[in-house]
C-alpha cells in the first residue's frame, strides 16, 4: 500500500511539472519532481518503520506484569498500575 502512495505522489509531481498548453516540461520541473520523490520517500520510511512500535524510536521495556511496552524510565506501569522499582 505504501509503495502505491509513493508512486502516486512521484507521478503527480511529474504530471504537475508538464506544460499541458505548450507541450514539454516547465522550467521548475526538476524541483517539482525532486519534491515529489522527497515526500514519497518520507511517506515510505514512515509507513515501513512506523509499525515497529514505540521501542524502535525510544528506550522502552516490557512491564513484567501485563507485558506491554512502556517507557524505560517508568516507575509505575501506565496500563496496569504496578510499581516497577
Amino acid at each position: 500500500m505504501a509503495m502505491t502512495i509513493v508512486f502516486f505522489i512521484v507521478g503527480l509531481g511529474v504530471i504537475m511539472s508538464y506544460d499541458w498548453k505548450n507541450g514539454g516540461f516547465l522550467d521548475t520541473a526538476p524541483v517539482t519532481i525532486l519534491f515529489g520523490i522527497l515526500v514519497g520517500g518520507i511517506i515510505y520510511v514512515v509507513a515501513r518503520y512506523g509499525r515497529r512500535g514505540p521501542s524502535y524510536f525510544f528506550a522502552a521495556m516490557t512491564c513484567p506484569y501485563c507485558r506491554r511496552i512502556i517507557p524505560a524510565d517508568s516507575n509505575l506501569c501506565p496500563y496496569c498500575g504496578q510499581r516497577l522499582r
